[in-house]
C-alpha cells in the first residue's frame, strides 16, 4: 500500500455483507461474513450476436441508407431513423438493440454523402447459436477481502480482533447458471431434495463454498466477543493484480456492459425517487416508446467539446463522471443524459449569489480577519469546489441508484508539497478553520435523525423518510448593535441594573464563540459588535417566484412580467439587460409600457444584491488599477458622522471619471459588458463578467430547479460542512487529474492518475450478539488509506 503513488484515488464499489454469530463443527463460537456484488458490478452482457440480429441490424442501417437516397426533406430523414429504430427496439429489447446497431454500423456509412454510396459495406461477424451462452460474472472483484470488527469506545471506533484476510477471489467470479451447464448440474438431488447448482455458482448458497473463493470468512470468537459482539464490521478489498491500465480498462469495459444490458444513465437532480399517481419513479430502464434509446443513440454527448471544455464551470456532467474517474470520453459520452450540466448549474447559482450572502459576510461582519487576496481565493475555492449536489452526478444501473462521493480521512489531512505552493498560507488556514468548524457540524449532526440510534425502529424509519435533503423554509433573524443596546439599557437606570448580568454573559457567551472559531483577537469584527435576537421570524413569501403556494415546476420557467409575442422577460432578464439606475429603482415596464411592481421573491432580492455588490466591487477594482485613488477603505456603520467623509459604494457607481467617458462608473462597466469581449476590455471587468455569465445559465431554467439550486446555496452558506469538507478532497482531485500544457495524441488535456490502478470494492455493516444486525450511520476506512483521495460509489 505504501509503495503505491499518491496521485492516483482509490475507486471502491459497494458489496452486500452478511453476518452470522455461529458455531464451528467443534461447538467453537464464530462470526461468519459474507460477501455479494452489487448490481453496479455484474455483467450479463453478450458481444457476439445471432443470426437473426445480424440480419436485423443491418436492416436497420439499409432502411435509413435508402430513405437518405430518395429525395426527402429534414423531418422524412428523422421520421425514417425513429421508424427504423423503433422497429429494431421493439424486436429485440432497446439496451440490445443499441449493441446490434452500433456492431452491425456499415463501413463505409457517412451521413453527409449517403447519397454518394453506392452500397453499404457490412464486417463479417461471428455469431452464435443462442441468445443465451455465458453466466452473469463479475470481473472487479479485490484480489482478497479483509474483514476488521471494531468497537467503540468514547466517540472513536478501535479495533476490536485482529483483521481477518479471505482467501483469492478469482478474476471472474460466476453469479448466475451457466448455460452450458443447465442439463447436467442445474436442478434438485432426487435423494435430499436440495437444489444442485453448477460448481462455478455454488458459493452463492454454500458458505464453505464461499469462504474458499474468498467471498467468506469465519472469524475465531473468543471471550467476551461471542457475548457483547462488535460495534462495527469493515469489510475492504483491494485489486493490486490489475495495474493502472487495466483497471481503467474494467471500469470502462463495467459502464458498457450495463449500457446494452440492464440499461444506464445519469440522474438529473429532480427525479423523482419513487412511484406515485402523476409521476413514476426515475430509477427504471421502462423506455415503452423507445425515445430514450433512440435518443441514446441519435444524440450522445459530444466528445470533442469536452476536448476542448477546459473551464471547470462550464462541463457537462458526462465530462466530469468521466474526468473524475480517470476514463475515456468515449465510454462515458453515449450514457443517458451524460449532457446535462446539473453540476454547472449550482456552480453558476453559487457564482451568482455569493456576493450577497457568504462574500458579503466576509467583507461586512468579518472583514478584519480576512484581507482581500484571502477572501478571493476562499471565493474561487468555493465555486470551484464547493457544492450541496457534489461535482460527481449521480447515475443509475437498471433501477439500482448510486452516488458518487470524492472522500478521505479529514483528520489526518495534509496538503502535499508545492500542492498550492503560491497560497500555502492560504490552503493550510483553510484546512484549520474547516476542521474546526467541522467539530461544531458533527456535534449537531449527531442529533439528526439516522439508522443505528436507539430509538424505536419504525418510528426511527418515519423520521428518517421525512427528513429533506435542503432547506424548505426560511427564516430571519434580527439583530441589534451593541452600542445602542448599551444605550438603551443604561438611559432607564434600574432596567440596566437588573440587565446588566445578563448582558455581560451574553458578551462573555458571543467573545467564547469567535474564539472557538478562531476568530479571537479582532478588535473590530462586525459581528462581535452586534447582539442577534433569540426570536425567528417565518418568511412565508415566495422563494422563486410568485405565491409560494403553487406547486414549482420541472419545465416552466418564471413568470414573466413582460409578455410580446416570443419576447417573454421575467426578472432574471431584467436583471442582465437594465441599466444600473433602473436596478437600483426597481423599475419594471411590461409591454403596456405601465409600470408593475417589483417581484417578492427571496431568489429575486438576493440576485439584485449580488448584482449590485459585485458591480460596487468591479467599480473599486477598476477606479484602484486606474490609480484615480490610492485605497478605498471599507465603509463604517454610521456614514460621515464623526467629521469624516467617506463615499457610499451605491455613490461611487455614480462617480464620473475622465477614463468613463463622461458616463457614471456604474453604467460604463455595464456597457462594456453587454459588449463583445474585444482589446479595449478592461482586467478589472472580469470577476463581473463572470458573474454575469453565471446570472444568464439561470435565467431560464425551471422554478423547481432554481428552488434546489437556491436551497443548496443558502445551506452551504449555514450548515452543510459536508461539503466543505468533501470540497478539499475535490480540489485535490482536480488537481490530480488535469495537468496544464500537457496533451495526449487525441489533443485533449493528459489527465494524469486518470487509471484507477486499484480498484477497491468495500462497504461496511454492524452487528450486536446473539444474531443483531446494526446498521452504521458513518463511514469509516483503515488508517493506512487515509493520505488517498477515495471514491466510494
Amino acid at each position: 500500500m505504501e509503495q503505491l503513488p499518491d496521485n492516483t484515488p482509490f475507486l471502491l464499489l459497494p458489496v452486500k455483507v452478511e453476518t452470522k454469530f455461529a458455531k464451528n463443527a467443534n461447538g467453537g463460537n464464530e462470526l461468519w461474513v459474507r460477501f455479494f456484488p452489487d448490481t453496479v458490478a455484474v455483467s450479463s452482457h453478450e458481444e457476439e450476436l445471432m443470426d437473426s440480429e445480424v440480419e436485423a441490424g443491418q436492416k436497420y442501417w439499409t432502411s435509413i441508407w435508402e430513405t437518405i437516397r430518395q429525395p426527402a426533406s429534414v423531418d422524412d430523414f428523422e421520421n425514417a431513423k425513429r421508424g427504423a429504430w423503433n422497429a429494431l427496439a421493439s424486436r429485440f429489447n432497446p439496451h440490445r438493440s443499441l449493441w446490434i446497431a452500433r456492431k452491425t454500423r456499415p463501413i463505409n456509412w457517412n451521413e453527409d454523402i449517403l447519397n454518394d454510396i453506392e452500397e453499404l459495406e457490412f464486417e463479417p461477424l461471428e455469431t452464435k447459436a443462442s441468445g443465451w451462452t455465458l453466466a452473469p460474472r463479475t470481473k472487479v472483484m479485490p484480489d482478497r477481502f479483509v474483514v476488521t470488527t471494531l468497537q467503540k469506545q468514547g466517540a472513536n471506533f478501535v479495533q476490536a480482533l485482529p483483521p481477518v484476510v479471505g482467501a483469492l477471489v478469482p478474476d471472474t467470479l460466476i453469479l448466475g447458471p451457466d448455460p452450458a451447464q443447465l442439463e447436467g448440474e442445474f436442478g434438485r438431488d432426487p435423494v435430499t431434495g436440495e437444489l444442485k447448482l453448477d460448481p462455478g455458482m455454488a458459493w452463492l448458497s454454500d458458505f464453505d463454498k464461499a469462504v474458499e473463493v474468498g467471498m467468506g470468512v469465519r472469524i475465531p470468537l473468543p471471550d467476551p466477543w461471542h457475548r457483547t459482539g462488535f460495534d462495527r464490521v469493515v469489510v475492504l478489498g483491494l485489486r493490486l493484480s490489475s495495474d493502472d491500465f487495466e483497471s481503467k480498462q474494467l471500469v470502462e469495459g463495467l459502464l458498457n456492459d450495463h449500457r446494452y444490458t440492464g440499461g444506464i444513465a445519469f440522474l438529473p437532480q429532480g427525479t423523482a425517487t419513487n412511484n406515485s399517481e402523476d409521476v413514476p419513479s426515475g430509477f427504471n430502464s421502462f423506455d415503452p416508446s423507445n425515445e430514450k434509446s433512440f435518443q441514446a443513440l441519435d444524440n450522445p454527448a459530444n466528445v470533442n467539446n469536452w476536448r476542448l471544455t477546459h473551464q471547470h464551470h462550464l462541463k457537462q456532467d458526462g465530462q466530469r463522471f468521466a474526468e473524475a474517474l480517470g476514463i475515456e470520453y468515449e465510454s462515458v459520452a453515449p450514457i443517458e443524459n451524460a449532457a446535462t450540466s446539473d453540476v454547472a448549474e449550482a456552480i453558476a447559482m453559487n457564482t451568482a449569489l455569493y456576493p450577497a450572502t457568504l462574500g458579503d459576510f466576509l467583507k461586512d461582519m468579518v472583514g478584519e480577519a480576512f484581507d482581500d487576496n484571502t477572501r478571493n481565493l476562499l471565493q474561487g475555492f468555493f465555486q470551484s469546489n464547493v457544492t450541496g449536489r457534489g461535482q460527481i452526478p449521480a447515475f443509475r444501473v437498471g433501477s439500482q441508484p448510486y452516488g458518487v462521493l470524492v472522500t478521505s480521512d479529514l483528520g489526518r489531512w495534509q496538503w502535499s508539497q508545492g500542492e498550492h505552493i503560491r497560497q500555502e498560507k492560504f490552503y493550510n488556514n483553510l484546512l484549520m478553520r474547516i476542521r474546526i468548524l467541522s467539530g461544531f457540524w458533527r456535534q449537531a449532526a449527531a442529533s439528526v435523525k439516522h439508522a443505528g440510534d436507539k430509538n424505536e425502529p419504525f418510528q426511527r424509519l418515519l423520521e428518517i423518510l421525512g427528513l429533506e435533503a435542503t432547506s424548505t423554509d426560511y427564516f430571519s433573524r434580527k439583530a441589534g448593535v451593541d452600542e445602542y443596546v448599551w444605550n438603551y439599557y443604561n438611559y432607564y437606570g434600574l432596567n440596566w441594573l437588573f440587565f446588566r448580568p445578563t448582558w455581560e454573559n451574553m458578551k462573555a457567551t458571543k467573545a467564547g464563540q469567535l474564539a472557538a472559531v478562531g476568530l479571537a483577537g479582532f478588535n473590530d469584527l462586525q459581528i462581535n459588535q452586534i447582539t442577534f435576537f433569540k426570536n425567528r421570524e417565518h418568511l412565508y413569501g415566495p422563494v422563486v417566484d410568485g405565491d409560494p403556494d403553487l406547486p414549482l415546476s420541472e419545465t416552466d420557467g418564471i413568470r414573466p412580467y413582460f409578455k410580446n409575442g416570443e419576447d417573454r422577460r421575467n426578472y432574471i432578464h431584467w436583471l442582465l439587460n437594465s441599466s444600473k439606475h433602473i436596478i437600483e429603482r426597481e423599475q419594471f415596464v411590461n409591454e403596456l409600457e405601465k409600470g408593475v411592481s417589483p417581484p417578492k421573491a427571496l431568489l429575486y432580492m438576493l440576485l439584485r444584491q449580488a448584482f449590485l455588490n459585485e458591480l460596487a466591487n468591479t467599480g473599486k477594482r477598476w477606479i484602484l488599477a486606474e490609480k484615480l485613488v490610492t485605497a478605498v477603505p471599507n465603509n463604517p456603520r454610521l456614514l460621515n458622522m464623526n467629521g469624516e467623509k467617506h463615499i457610499s459604494n451605491r455613490d461611487l457607481l455614480n462617480v464620473t471619471v475622465p477614463q468613463s467617458g463622461g458616463v457614471a462608473i456604474g453604467e460604463q462597466i455595464l456597457h462594456q459588458l453587454r459588449l463583445p469581449i474585444g482589446d479595449d476590455f478592461h482586467p478589472s471587468f472580469s470577476p463581473m463578467l463572470h458573474h454575469r455569465r453565471a446570472v444568464e445559465k439561470l435565467a431560464n431554467l425551471p422554478t423547481a430547479r432554481l428552488e434546489r439550486l437556491f436551497a443548496e446555496h443558502v445551506d452551504l452558506c449555514s450548515y452543510r460542512m459536508d461539503a466543505w469538507i468533501t470540497g478539499i478532497f475535490q480540489d485535490r482531485l482536480n488537481t490530480q487529474r488535469l495537468q496544464p500544457g500537457a496533451h495526449s495524441r487525441k489533443g485533449c488535456p493528459t489527465i494524469t492518475g486518470a487509471h484507477t490502478s486499484v480498484l477497491t470494492v468495500g462497504w461496511k455493516t454492524c452487528g450486536h450478539a446473539p444474531h443483531r444486525l446494526r446498521q452504521c450511520d458513518h463511514p469509516l476506512f483503515p488508517k493506512n488509506f487515509s493520505h488517498l483521495t477515495k471514491l466510494p460509489w
